[in-house]
């Protein structure tokens, strides 16, 4: 068969009402949104279940009817064979005879699937959920069936190369991970500076180092600003787990530390919806000392002195003591008045120790080696004295800077890597999404043509249009890379990947995909709602206005589904500059073109596709 068919000429529901035993135990199934599967809830005795419920199979196709328009979909599986659903949970048998099964659940993993559902859903605010006519009755266009099976066979061998390269790249990401642990051990070892000393070899010894720092020590001690520090216990030769190079020694925390503290267990009464910010563990990090700040408490600070003792000041070092111990964050530049609970350590270093190889020797090999000891019996814990006795390298101060260079350059090449894996992981996904979405491309034409979407666009997919650029411009305009081409470039490619249907009129020009038209008209409309003015001869081409920001309300509103699309495109692009992006565009524009054509995909085919675009893009 093929043609245009209803979404119910293939999707039959189904339902399998069960009598339930009271004393029989159950298993409840819900379905996570954005297309993250079908799971057990919990387990009820049948007397604790009040409503009718349903049985389902292994197999099965099932919905959230509530939640299906947020990609709450999937596939019932092995371990949830005979679970119960109450009647807000659809499922279905699926007609071989129209749609191959496997390419039907295959689309239900992209975009395609989640629109069916959004124009299948109605109902006021709080009760949107499908109904039966708007959703069983949506039109869309068929291949005959086994030009369905010819597509899918070769899907599933592109998806298993994909596969294949998703799993190279997960393991590129676990080297990566090893080589900045590599590369921070060889550093605390005095091996990548081993051709500094030997060009160094008039430096001051660590010894006067230390020196200095006993008597700093001793000044603030006298002057009552920190308190006398306990003995501490020798270093023995069994505690040190490698040579050191000549000139280095080892030492405790406590021997370069100014002070070594936790909060207070009294902050509870002090929380507020502002003012200081309360870091807690969550703000530490795992991987590096860079503060997590996505979530932020606030406390009102005390009035009296209590608290002062772990009031934070740029370059303090904070680390977990209680449950993941040794998750890292370090106070920046600016950051305000600040403070900790009783479950993160604040380490202060003092000041001719306040610099980068002593972040990096926190979080190295041999410091989480430390954190992962049987603390004194006390599991997950790690006490302050602990910290202070943890045994590290010191080198001479002009060493510590080198080596703190040095792995500054290295760990950005480590970052410059993971960005091209994680990159080339976010490519691959999406070109296995786009190809989905390519298979039923024509359905799409189709049903514009049949009005299930209106092919004339309304009012509010020009505000949708603009509340997009205004979302773009309102996160790049500070850098000088955002101009006229890097926006259309940016809706080009968020329009294509989230299958938005929005009024543009891409066309093909020298710079790649171009609407003239809509450039223009974005900047009359930003400039009239008050929120950018675009100004040509600026180096930041985007200037706020009052009203900037004030966009973000609807925004959210009108792409409740696209955010996340959306904003990883944003973030992938943000310090790309025009050239860079205008390439982008229009090999996805080349890529597009293929597809329609019906041509098998190559590399060598699309390089093809790129240059004959333009005699401009003979630059590249």
């Amino acid at each position: 068969m093929e043609g245009s068919v209803l979404i119910g000429d293939f999707l039959h529901r189904i339902k399998r009402p069960i009598e339930l035993d009271a004393k029989k135990h159950y298993k409840l199934v819900t379905i996570k949104m954005n297309h993250k599967g079908v799971i057990l809830r919990h387990e009820k005795v049948g007397s604790e279940i009040k409503s009718k419920m349903y049985e389902v199979k292994t197999g099965d196709f099932i919905l959230s009817g509530i939640d299906a328009r947020n990609g709450a979909f999937g596939i019932v599986p092995k371990e949830l064979d005979g679970a119960i659903v109450t009647n807000d949970f659809w499922y279905f048998e699926i007609d071989k005879n129209i749609v191959d099964k496997n390419l039907f659940l295959e689309l239900t993993s992209t975009q395609w699937f989640d629109e069916i559902c959004r124009k299948g859903s109605d109902g006021t605010t709080q009760r949107i959920r499908l109904q039966k006519n708007k959703f069983f009755n949506q039109e869309i266009n068929l291949p005959p069936i086994e030009e369905q099976g010819v597509f899918i066979s070769q899907f599933k061998r592109n998806k298993n190369d994909n596969d294949r390269l998703k799993s190279e790249l997960t393991h590129q990401h676990a080297l990566l991970k090893k080589l900045r642990q590599q590369i921070l051990q060889e550093a605390i070892e005095g091996k990548l500076t081993k051709e500094w000393r030997a060009e160094n070899l008039d430096v001051e010894p660590v010894s006067e180092l230390l020196k200095r720092i006993q008597t700093q020590k001793e000044q603030l001690i006298k002057d009552k600003k920190i308190k006398k520090q306990k003995l501490l216990p020798p270093i023995s030769e069994q505690e040190t787990p490698f040579s050191l190079p000549v000139g280095w020694v080892w030492c405790r925390i406590d021997d370069i530390a100014q002070l070594i503290t936790s909060g207070s267990r009294g902050w509870a009464k002090y929380y507020a919806d502002s003012g200081a910010i309360f870091v807690t563990m969550g703000n530490l990090s795992k991987e590096s000392y860079q503060l997590r700040m996505n979530k932020i408490r606030y406390v009102r600070p005390p009035k009296n002195s209590e608290g002062a003792r772990t009031r934070l000041e740029e370059g303090d070092l904070l680390i977990s003591i209680t449950g993941d111990v040794g998750n890292l964050g370090v106070i920046p530049k600016n950051f305000g008045e600040a403070y900790i609970n009783q479950h993160t350590c604040m380490l202060r270093y003092m000041p001719e120790c306040k610099n980068r190889y002593f972040l990096e020797l926190m979080r190295s090999p041999l410091a989480k080696k430390q954190y992962d000891a049987p603390q004194r019996g006390i599991k997950n814990s790690f006490r302050l004295g602990d910290v202070g006795e943890m045994i590290i390298p010191l080198p001479p101060l002009p060493e510590q800077k080198a080596i703190a260079k040095k792995v500054e350059k290295l760990l950005t090449l480590c970052d410059q890597l993971e960005t091209q894996i994680t990159n080339n992981q976010t490519h691959a996904e999406q070109l296995m999404q786009a190809v989905l979405k390519e298979a039923f491309t024509e359905a799409v034409e189709n049903t514009q043509e049949n009005n299930v979407v209106e092919l004339k666009p309304n009012r509010t997919d020009y505000y949708r249009r603009m509340l997009l650029a205004a979302e773009i411009v309102n996160q790049l305009h500070k850098e000088p890379t955002l101009g006229h081409l890097k926006l259309q470039k940016l809706i080009f490619l968020c329009q294509r990947t989230e299958n938005m249907q929005l009024p543009t009129d891409f066309l093909q020009q020298a710079a790649g995909p171009y609407d003239p038209r809509m450039a223009r008209s974005l900047d009359k409309q930003l400039k009239e709602k008050k929120w950018f003015k675009y100004q040509k001869n600026a180096l930041l081409k985007y200037y706020p206005l009052d009203e900037a920001g004030s966009h973000k309300k609807d925004y959210k509103k009108y792409f409740a589904n696209e955010l996340a699309g959306i904003q990883a495109l944003i973030d992938l692009f943000r310090k790309a500059k025009s050239d860079q992006i205008e390439i982008v565009a229009t090999l996805y524009a080349c890529w597009e073109k293929l597809l329609k054509k019906n041509l098998n995909y190559s590399e060598e085919l699309l390089i093809k596709e790129f240059y004959a675009w333009s005699e401009e893009k003979e630059k590249y």
